[in-house]
């Protein structure tokens, strides 16, 4: 039903171009595009570990990557976020450089550098004045690797007392880092 629906979507409002993301969104507007003769279609690759961890022979990571591969040839452009996940690309799906694209996820430091923090906020989550905050916003999932800030920031504690690590966000690792950060003894960071 859903690819139906983007398909007359597509087909309504002459859409030029599809841009997808994760593989839900991949299968269906892919598809949909291809059927819709959309003029270009566009998926965009955040990280390259694509397939679920699972043990051994795994029949639905072989159909994963079969399913890929063949939606993959039928894109124009990939987007990938760093030459790393460009190259991981390529090697696993066995594509063209030709159809990678490269733009890597980045922060305007100068566009940022005048940026004003509400007065309330360290008291509202419990920072002192002169606490320094290094804030990390994002899903709690491997490959954004907030294992490595907290280590890092384990590691700096001493040469920054008053550095405080933030992180906003939720999901699979919440449990995990709470831990390390109980293990490295630095929860009071």
């Amino acid at each position: 039903r859903n690819l139906k629906d983007i398909w007359r979507l597509c087909k309504a409002y002459d859409v030029d171009v599809i841009q997808c993301h994760l593989s839900d969104a991949e299968f269906l507007g892919i598809s949909a595009g291809v059927m819709a003769g959309v003029r270009r279609i566009i998926t965009t690759v955040h990280y390259p570990d694509l397939l679920p961890q699972r043990k051994g022979f795994d029949l639905r990571n072989l159909l994963r990557r079969i399913t890929t591969r063949l939606l993959y040839q039928m894109v124009d452009y990939i987007i990938a976020v760093s030459d790393d996940v460009a190259d991981q690309i390529k090697c696993l799906w066995r594509l063209s450089a030709s159809k990678m694209r490269i733009m890597v996820n980045r922060i305007d430091v100068q566009a940022q550098a005048n940026v004003s923090i509400p007065e309330t906020l360290k008291d509202d989550i419990g920072l002192a004045q002169d606490d320094q905050m290094l804030l990390s916003v994002g899903r709690l999932m491997p490959p954004k690797g907030h294992s490595h800030l907290i280590d890092a920031v384990a590691q700096i504690t001493n040469r920054f007392p008053n550095l405080k690590l933030v992180l906003a966000g939720d999901g699979d690792l919440m449990a995990p880092l709470k831990k390390q950060v109980t293990d490295l003894g630095i929860k009071n960071k």
